[in-house]
């Protein structure tokens, strides 16, 4: 019985034959279905271009296994799709507020015809990443980390370095997503969201 590289090889040779031929092909563009919900055939249609044809060829490939690359899907416009290398997403790409999909190799052998799993990662690109990044911080990881429960066994300068750093990428972050929008924001000081917490708790009393 053929290995699952052996079946990923012959599943290369028949597409090499017939564009569209890959059942791998149709495994990705299951999930960009789900994903990004495009128009009938645009996942067909994209899949079938010459410069998609080169780069889903390169991903699924052998070659991939030298240095794997995230390979992103974007829509292009009402029912259009395109392949970009990396995570730029072109200047054609549709609206800045549209969001995208990426897929990365996470093993050296090429992902077999019948499953992706354990072979390809894929993941929601968000329409903002930076405003996604910051929300992130400021929702979740500066509370777990300045939640004292959460490092009862740490040293307190590790701690204290911790949030440091941690507060310093936020307030990074924060007037980063500013300049991008134009205007100018200072960094919050150190523990100002606990001043927030403070402020809630007086008003409930």
């Amino acid at each position: 019985m053929p290995s699952a590289e052996e079946r990923a090889e012959l599943a290369e040779e028949n597409a090499d034959g017939e564009p569209g031929a890959d059942p791998r092909l149709r495994l990705l563009g299951a999930y960009v279905a789900r994903s990004l919900r495009p128009a009938a055939d645009a996942w067909e249609r994209c899949a079938g271009s010459a410069e998609a044809r080169q780069l889903l060829h390169d991903f699924l490939g052998c070659g991939a296994a030298e240095g794997p690359r995230p390979l992103l899907v974007v829509r292009t416009g009402p029912g259009g799709l395109a392949v970009r290398p990396g995570l730029d997403a072109g200047p054609e790409a549709g609206p800045s507020r549209a969001k995208g999909l990426f897929f990365l190799r996470t093993r050296p052998e090429p992902p077999g015809p019948d499953s992706l799993r354990g072979a390809v990662l894929c993941g929601d690109l968000p329409a903002a990443p930076l405003e996604h990044l910051a929300a992130f911080f400021s929702e979740i990881v500066i509370p777990v980390l300045t939640n004292e429960k959460n490092h009862l066994d740490w040293p307190q300068v590790v701690c204290l370095d911790v949030q440091r750093h941690a507060h310093s990428l936020q307030g990074d972050l924060l007037v980063l997503l500013e300049q991008v929008k134009g205007k100018t924001l200072l960094p919050l000081p150190v523990g100002s969201e606990k001043m927030e917490l403070v402020d809630s708790e007086s008003e409930t009393m």
